[in-house]
């Protein structure tokens, strides 16, 4: 099954703690969205 939510890496310094977590210092965010591979109808060792 192919999932088409985007995927994200962040990296980072962990800075000062807070209620909810931590503050990320210089911060670096990549987004990749995923795009399904098109399906092909030949078939393999057809000639």
């Amino acid at each position: 099954m192919f999932n088409d939510k985007p995927r994200s890496v962040y990296v980072g310094k962990l800075g000062q703690q807070t209620d909810n977590g931590f503050v990320l210092e210089e911060p670096n965010i990549q987004v990749f969205e995923r795009k399904p591979k098109p399906k092909t109808t030949a078939t393999a060792g057809a000639a």
